[in-house]
C-alpha cells in the first residue's frame, strides 16, 4: 500500500500544539475584530470628513479584516474542544457582589467551573445562556459555574447584565484588578477553566462554547466524584 493511502496520526502532544495554535489563532480574530470595531467608533466622524476614495478603502480594509477574522473563527471552532491539562489552580482572589474577597479554596470540595468575562465581550455574552442552563442541572454542592466579570465599571454592570439575560443558576463574581487573568495567562474572553476538588487546574478552554452539549456535559460528569 502506498504511503499516500496510509492514515495520518498525531500523539498527544501533537495534538495538544495543534489545539492550542487554533486556539491562539481564535483569540487573535475576535481581539483583532473588537480593536477594528473601536478604531472604527473613535474615527467614524473623521471618516466623514474625508474624501469618498479614502472612505472607501478604509471600509474595504475593514471588510477584509472582519473576514479574515471569521475564517479564523470558523477553524478554529471546529476545535473547540477542552485542553486537558492538571496544574495548581491560580492563587488571586476575587469578590461577591458585597465585594467580599473570595478565593479557590473556599470552595474546595466542588468541581469549579471559572468562567472569565465581561460585560463589553460579545461572545462572552452570546456563550453565558448556555452557562446558565449547564448549571441548571446540576446541584452547585457537587459542581459550581463562577462567572468572574472583568469589568473595571460599576458591579451594577455585570448584575443588570444578569437580569436583562434572565441568568439566574449562575453566581456571579468579581475581578475589576484583572489579576486571575494576568496570572493564568488568558490570551483572549471568554477563557474558562475547570478547577477539581482539591482546587488544581484540569481542563482549560479559551473561547466560546456551547456548555450545555453533551460534549461538557460528559466531561462535568466524569469528574464528579
Amino acid at each position: 500500500m502506498s504511503s499516500s493511502n496510509k492514515n495520518l496520526s498525531f500523539s498527544k502532544d501533537e495534538l495538544i500544539f495543534i489545539k492550542d495554535s487554533l486556539d491562539f489563532l481564535l483569540n487573535l480574530s475576535l481581539n483583532l475584530f473588537f480593536l477594528m470595531d473601536i478604531l472604527l467608533k473613535l474615527f467614524i466622524s473623521q471618516i466623514m470628513m474625508i474624501s469618498l476614495c479614502s472612505r472607501f478603502i478604509i471600509l474595504m480594509v475593514y471588510a477584509t479584516i472582519l473576514i479574515f477574522c471569521n475564517s479564523l473563527y470558523i477553524a478554529s471552532s471546529m476545535a473547540n474542544n477542552l485542553i486537558i491539562e492538571e496544574k495548581p489552580g491560580f492563587g488571586s482572589k476575587f469578590q461577591d457582589i458585597n465585594s467580599k474577597d473570595l478565593k479557590l479554596s473556599d470552595f474546595a470540595g466542588k468541581l469549579l467551573l471559572i468562567n472569565l468575562w465581561a460585560t463589553w465581550c460579545e461572545p462572552c455574552k452570546e456563550e453565558m445562556p448556555s452557562l446558565d442552563r449547564l448549571q441548571k442541572q446540576y446541584n452547585k454542592e457537587d459542581f459550581h459555574i463562577l462567572a468572574i466579570s472583568i469589568d473595571r465599571g460599576p458591579k451594577k454592570n455585570s448584575a443588570n447584565f444578569f437580569v436583562d439575560y434572565k441568568i439566574s443558576n449562575i453566581d456571579l463574581f468579581f475581578d475589576d484588578k484583572n489579576n486571575i487573568p494576568r496570572e493564568v495567562r488568558a490570551a483572549g474572553l471568554p477563557f474558562s477553566l475547570f478547577i477539581n476538588q482539591e482546587g488544581k487546574q484540569i481542563a482549560k478552554l479559551i473561547g466560546p462554547a456551547e456548555w450545555d452539549s453533551i460534549y461538557f456535559k460528559d466531561f462535568v460528569n466524569s469528574n464528579l466524584n
